[in-house]
């Protein structure tokens, strides 16, 4: 519980939130006064056309107190609490917060919380983690954000880190903005080549990601396929970010720079080409939900476009492009297999295995 019950004769700050479940399950709780609504509901990164219509009728429904299936919710707390301390304002002692509950099928999930000022404005984004295996990715994604520039990965910089009992969160700047969408070619293209390390080649077997896809499929027969084709490849590596997805990415409303979130999975030397398919084939999967021809017809237009042919080039993998489609997607449903999407993308596999 991230925020226990106020013993008696404390300091008890109340807060007074709206609940918003889905699915049944827990998943926003956005503050009825002090602030926006409209960024705490952005919390949420809607993607299907559905959830996107549900987001928009609470961003108008909540602020005049009309929101069906919402449910009020009052929240007491103790004001010293460590917790509660690390998330008052920079500013002064004001308190307030919305909360993304994350999803409950996921292992060691972690809580998304977005504090304001007193004005309403954002401050910062927390990400809590409650146990073990939540506070394992905390510290991972911690260790790895210190291992390479900020301005390198795009990435917002840490600004305050947070362990007590099992808790253990990370603070972070905000980043405002909108997810960007698949025909932002130019600005991904060029963050992706970025990436690169065009200074050195490695053999893709020696990579971290390779080797985990060796571990888990060494009797899979598309691996042994796939091991024949790449084994031996030699290619520059790329920072890996291991989620690349457009609800990842933040594009600043003035500036457009691209704002990189969640690097739990980060890694300074991965395949190159895999955040890319994973950014194309995931919001194909879970957006669109397109059927497989639909996406193998896509992830073709992709490999085919100049842009990912200029970078294929840079990275060295302009003849290999499609096995290591194929190696990312196996690595997807059989290493890092997901909470949601798993069977499509398996089904996908097989077919552009088959069709290559």
């Amino acid at each position: 519980m991230l925020f226990p019950a106020p013993p008696p004769a404390s300091d008890t700050l109340t807060l007074r939130l709206r609940l918003v479940r889905k699915h049944g399950h827990p998943l926003l709780l956005v503050p009825i006064n002090g602030g926006s609504i409209a960024e705490a509901l952005a919390l949420y990164p809607a993607q299907t056309r559905l959830a996107k219509i549900a987001r928009m009728l609470l961003r108008v429904g909540l602020p005049v107190g009309f929101a069906p299936g919402t449910e009020p919710l009052t929240l007491p707390c103790d004001r010293r609490a460590p917790l509660l301390q690390f998330l008052q304002s920079s500013q002064d002692d004001w308190i307030c917060f919305a909360i993304l509950c994350g999803n409950p099928r996921v292992p060691g999930r972690r809580f998304i919380l977005l504090t304001f000022d007193r004005r309403g404005r954002p401050e910062k984004i927390v990400k809590v983690g409650v146990g073990e295996i939540a506070n394992a990715r905390t510290r991972a994604e911690a260790a790895f954000l210190k291992s390479i520039a900020a301005d390198v990965l795009h990435a917002p910089h840490i600004i305050g880190e947070f362990r007590e009992g099992d808790l253990e969160a990370l603070a972070f700047q905000y980043a405002p903005g909108k997810n960007p969408s698949q025909n932002d070619i130019e600005p991904l293209a060029s963050l992706l080549t970025s990436w690169l390390d065009t200074n050195r080649r490695a053999r893709l077997a020696d990579l971290p990601a390779w080797q985990r896809l060796s571990a888990g499929c060494r009797g899979h027969d598309l691996f042994r396929r796939l091991e024949t084709t790449l084994g031996s490849a030699e290619l520059h590596p790329a920072i890996h970010h291991g989620d690349f997805a457009p609800w990842n990415v933040r594009v600043h409303p003035v500036t457009r720079r691209w704002t990189v979130l969640d690097w739990e999975r980060g890694e300074a030397a991965g395949p190159p080409g895999w955040d890319w398919f994973h950014f194309v084939i995931q919001s194909e999967l879970l957006v669109r939900r397109a059927p497989p021809r639909t996406i193998g017809a896509r992830v073709e237009a992709l490999l085919r476009s100049p842009a990912f042919q200029a970078y294929a080039t840079a990275a060295g993998i302009e003849s290999v492009s499609r096995p290591l489609v194929l190696a990312y997607l196996l690595h997807f449903v059989e290493v890092t297999p997901p909470a949601e999407g798993a069977e499509p993308a398996r089904e996908l596999l097989h077919h552009l295995a088959h069709q290559w």
